[in-house]
């Protein structure tokens, strides 16, 4: 997914939401560039706070921030403290918050070059995260490696890796770093540059940019695992997807909600919509 004042809703309150709206989630703007765009949302499991990323320029160019979670609002964001000197994007934790996952361009060998874009770990600890680590192949590859999603058993990613069906697909690496790449439906000759996936795998979210069926740019689809593999993506519908961009989809860690970026109004920004309105999220039906 490549593509102005703060909503009046609370950000965790959802009374104001109305059955099936995605609503702007209410960040405090003040702290942030002007005209930033703010992309690839996600809650920490342990602290409830929202960590996403932002870029005015390049899409390749973003620093991660993050919104603390205080007494039922976000407060003022703060920049990540292990980004902003490099391209760093799309913070995704795992299931438990054990690790945070990010796509970075910083450099992977000793000359201090920028890198392309790579998936790099952080472990907490008891004093915030520890130092970005790149995860080794075949996770990353010579090509671009972006937005993973942690389950209980896998990472899945997107990779513009030779052997692909189209610009970009989607891959499954296990803990014992066996790599598949699942084929049709999920990947086809379209560009799948996202997804988010349940813990239990079950059903994932995913972006596709240009689908002939979709209203434009990246939308947000949804696939469920059946017997016979995964399902064909389903649209999420005008309530989600516009002409423009939406992409970063991630789901709380309470599964009350769908975060994702949409630029339906200009820059970047964040939404959210119960889940329980998604069609085919969760236990729904596709």
């Amino acid at each position: 997914g490549e593509p102005p004042e703060e909503a009046a809703v609370d950000a965790e309150d959802p009374a104001d939401e109305s059955a099936g709206d995605a609503h702007e989630v209410a960040v405090p703007l003040g702290g942030l560039p002007e005209g930033a765009s703010l992309t690839f949302p996600s809650i920490d499991p342990r602290t409830g706070d929202l960590w996403f990323s932002v870029f005015t320029g390049s899409f390749d160019d973003q620093t991660i921030w993050v919104s603390r979670h205080v007494d039922g609002t976000f407060a003022d964001p703060e920049t990540a403290p292990f980004s902003g000197r490099w391209g760093d994007r799309a913070p995704r934790f795992s299931p438990d918050g054990s690790l945070l996952l990010i796509t970075s361009n910083r450099p992977t060998t000793g000359d201090g070059e920028t890198g392309d874009m790579n998936l790099w770990r952080l472990e907490r600890t008891e004093v915030g995260w520890g130092e970005p680590q790149r995860l080794p192949e075949p996770t990353n590859s010579p090509a671009p490696d972006i937005h993973p999603s942690v389950t209980d058993d896998a990472v899945w990613f997107a990779s513009a890796r030779e052997g692909g069906a189209g610009r970009s697909d989607l891959y499954r690496v296990d803990a014992d770093g066996g790599i598949r790449h699942p084929g049709p439906p999920l990947n086809d000759a379209l560009s799948q540059p996202d997804v988010w996936v349940s813990p239990d795998e079950s059903w994932m979210i995913l972006a596709i940019t240009d689908h002939p069926d979709g209203f434009g740019g990246d939308d947000l689809w949804v696939s469920r695992r059946t017997e016979q593999g995964w399902s064909a993506p389903a649209n999420l519908g005008p309530e989600i997807n516009t002409p423009e961009y939406e992409y970063g989809p991630s789901v709380s860690p309470d599964r009350q909600w769908l975060y994702f970026t949409s630029h339906r109004n200009g820059p970047g920004r964040i939404y959210r919509v119960a889940l329980d309105l998604v069609p085919g999220a969760g236990g729904g039906t596709p």
